[in-house]
């Protein structure tokens, strides 16, 4: 079907079902007016950034939409979009990856078949979710008052509040290994992230398409400008505002305990790396108030997972969290910048992004290099 051929159907549909859809055009307004005052509105950034209505509030249950949203991830990349793998599902003892039986194999990980588990149709979830969310969602006036005031140096705090001015209306939804709901504004993206344990929000400025490519601003607004767990209500959340648009440095003190091991590079046989040992284990400390900040205590010792991918086999996880998030160490690449550039962080994800996914709002390292290869392992910068 072409342009020429869905255009005028449409027009036609459109104009035959206009007596069904209102008898007058008083009515059509009314109507409309109506559906707007009864959308959701972000009323308080203090303690409830995210406001509903009444009956959303009641309904939508945030156990039930996790659960259904585990249930109807994809499981491996075979899935596509909306696809059910035929072949068993396979998780790592690891790192928790999953494929099926007939993709997984490289990297090799230590995959277990998972028993009992129950999968839904991703495609009923999708409609599920657009019968359930709010189509559009906007912060409050009341919001708009308190934000500080502070320079606008390279046009951050434009950019910012130009995000929050307008109302977003739901745009798309993602389907990967978590389920990522977008609302949209031309100056914004509102983008809800279920991955079937939690729920959270990232609010992202977005640029103009004149500013020049190499302008501070476009560096400035790779991160978002805010973030929100979902505890209890996926619509009453407490929202953390990036308002300074410079990222924070903080020094981290990471030691080489246990084995040495051969890097990636020495298992390829690299003849100016055949030698290059890392450690199986590094301890990492930060300070209490660095913990406070960054919302996650990444202290701890990190194991090695050689086996289980990302970018040079460079997964490290955090060893002993329990009832928390995972916590892992690895290496972030650059799509297609210098690899000089490429930085380690500290995640609680460590599955490849698809295109169009932003980097990890993550602390990392600004050294190059991997931590377990550097001759002293103390005072790393992040």
């Amino acid at each position: 079907m072409t342009t020429t051929a869905v255009g005028p159907g449409i027009l036609s549909a459109l104009i035959c079902g206009l007596p069904a859809i209102c008898n007058d055009e008083a009515t059509l307004c009314a109507d409309v007016g109506m559906a707007l005052a009864s959308q959701p509105r972000i009323v308080d950034v203090a303690t409830r950034p995210v406001a509903s209505d009444k009956h959303l509030t009641e309904d939508l249950k945030l156990s039930n939409l996790l659960d259904r949203a585990r249930r109807s991830a994809r499981r491996c990349l075979c899935e596509g979009s909306f696809g059910i793998a035929r072949k068993a599902i396979q998780q790592c003892v690891d790192c928790q990856h999953t494929t099926c039986t007939k993709c997984g194999g490289n990297p090799a990980h230590d995959y277990r078949i998972v028993k009992d588990v129950t999968r839904t149709s991703p495609v009923e979830y999708e409609e599920y979710l657009r019968s359930q969310l709010p189509q559009s969602l906007t912060f409050g006036d009341a919001f708009m008052s308190e934000w500080p005031k502070f320079s606008d140096e390279h046009g951050y705090l434009s950019a910012a509040l130009a995000a929050v001015r307008n109302t977003f209306t739901l745009s798309r939804m993602q389907r990967t290994h978590v389920w990522t709901v977008v609302y949209r504004v031309p100056s914004a993206r509102l983008e809800l992230r279920l991955d079937g344990e939690r729920a959270s929000w990232q609010l992202f400025a977005l640029l103009s398409k004149t500013l020049p490519v190499n302008d501070e601003l476009r560096k400035l607004l790779e991160l978002p400008i805010a973030t929100a767990k979902c505890d209890k209500s996926l619509l009453d959340s407490t929202w953390l505002w990036r308002l300074s648009p410079y990222r924070n440095e903080f020094q981290v003190s990471i030691k080489g305990v246990g084995q040495r091991i051969a890097s990636w590079l020495a298992r390829l046989e690299l003849p100016d790396y055949r030698d290059q040992q890392l450690w199986s284990r590094m301890q990492v400390q930060v300070s209490s108030e660095i913990t406070a900040i960054l919302g996650h205590d990444i202290n701890g010792e990190y194991e090695a997972l050689p086996l289980c991918g990302t970018a040079g086999d460079s997964l490290y996880k955090k060893i002993g969290t329990v009832d928390e998030e995972e916590i892992y160490l690895l290496r972030d690449p650059t799509r297609t910048d210098d690899p000089k550039l490429d930085r380690f962080v500290f995640s609680t994800e460590k599955e490849r992004r698809d295109f169009g996914i932003q980097e990890r709002s993550s602390p990392h390292s600004t050294q190059n290099g991997h931590p377990a290869t550097m001759a002293k392992f103390s005072n790393q910068r992040c």
